[in-house]
């Protein structure tokens, strides 16, 4: 992904500290009508609002649902909650997936006997001609 034009990055900042309070935020679509970015891009400049910035940015998922400055105590418990629980089920997919993909180990041991290697894998035995 290329960099974000700083202009944009401004204007996204400028529109969402208009949304002080987890009860009037605005969306990545509103957002869009103000910055030519997609919504993952507007979701990367938002993220390095906060992370190089230090921007008080809560979002929220409960209707209404988007982003919004943190104005209080229950703004910020409403972000660490919504990301926690994001958190958690990402943990749960990665846990899945490895436990879904995981392979059996094989345990293997290569004897030569008579000119010819046998192969024992996991109680199988392969003869190789």
């Amino acid at each position: 992904m290329p960099d974000i034009d700083d202009n944009h990055k401004r204007k996204i900042l400028e529109v969402i500290s208009k949304h002080v309070g987890k009860k009037k935020p605005v969306q990545v679509s509103d957002l869009m009508s103000f910055v030519p970015l997609s919504d993952r891009e507007i979701r990367k400049v938002i993220q390095e609002l906060i992370l190089d910035f230090g921007e008080p940015i809560g979002s929220t998922t409960k209707g209404p649902h988007g982003f919004y400055f943190i104005a209080d105590q229950d703004d910020l418990d409403e972000t660490v909650n919504n990301l926690e629980k994001r958190r958690d089920m990402i943990d749960k997919r990665i846990k899945a997936l490895k436990k879904q993909l995981e392979l059996p180990e094989i345990n293997s041991q290569a004897i030569t006997q008579k000119g010819k290697t046998v192969i024992n894998i996991s109680n199988s035995i392969i003869i190789q001609l």
